[in-house]
């Protein structure tokens, strides 16, 4: 089998998908009134899959929330400690104890790593819920018809509004809107962490805090492109699929 082939767009999906033979109209003198044929097995199948998606993509974000206040409470509570009612500056910071200054910096940057890691497990349950709803859109004709892609106009003002103050309802993305919260948290927490890198070349490397921490923050970068592509569920024949295509067969 050519590279090629193992890809395919959505018009290869019911023959890529190889569905076993329905017996339901050829019992035509048995009781069969009830039997699913196998687009509607498969359906429902899909659709298990998407909610068990769905209530991991909300537990694991649960779980997640809680290193990420951990890490944010503990690096707050330290430099609250360490002022103790003082003004805190730049140059206050800088003139920590070393110890201090480097609890500060470890606490920095778990806030950074968890919340990196929250964007990443966003990503890799988003994919796998998209998945299921690719399957079901593919498949929901057969089963149910187009149940899922008729919605409420959102555009009907007397039903849905997109105004923050209205209580009425809008058509957001609950999943996007939480990889958004992941995002923001995790570039203000790699904004704190650069701040106390620099803080610390500066103190001990004078003269060459702008090139170390260029090099500090390069080596970060680099270690968590490793551990991104680690983490990466490679499919079995390792191979990247093409734009044009949709859909992948291992």
């Amino acid at each position: 089998m050519s590279r090629e082939s193992h890809y395919f767009s959505s018009d290869e999906y019911k023959k890529r998908l190889d569905l076993p033979k329905s017996e339901k109209n050829n019992q035509k003198n048995k009781n069969s009134a009830d039997e699913k044929t196998s687009e509607e097995k498969v359906f429902e199948t899909a659709n298990d899959c998407r909610k068990f998606e769905t209530t991991f993509f909300w537990q694991r974000g649960t779980y997640y929330w809680a290193f990420i206040l951990a890490s944010f409470t503990a690096h707050f509570a330290c430099l609250g400690n360490f002022f103790d009612e003082k003004a805190i500056s730049f140059s206050a910071i800088k003139n920590l104890p070393d110890f201090s200054l480097l609890t500060l910096a470890v606490t920095a940057f778990f806030c950074f790593f968890f919340s990196w890691s929250w964007v990443i497990v966003n990503k890799g349950s988003r994919f796998w819920q998209q998945n299921w709803e690719n399957h079901i859109d593919a498949l929901e004709k057969e089963a149910v018809g187009h149940l899922f892609r008729i919605v409420m106009n959102e555009h009907n003002t007397e039903n849905c509004s997109p105004r923050i103050l209205s209580c009425k309802p809008y058509r957001y993305s609950l999943a996007k809107t939480t990889q958004m919260t992941g995002i923001v948290l995790m570039v203000a927490s790699f904004i704190m962490l650069c701040l106390y890198i620099f803080i610390f070349t500066q103190k001990f490397f004078p003269f060459h805090c702008h090139v170390l921490t260029a090099l500090a923050l390069l080596a970060i970068v680099l270690f968590l492109y490793y551990l991104q592509t680690s983490v990466y569920s490679k499919p079995k024949m390792n191979e990247f699929g093409r734009k044009t295509a949709e859909w992948y067969m291992a």
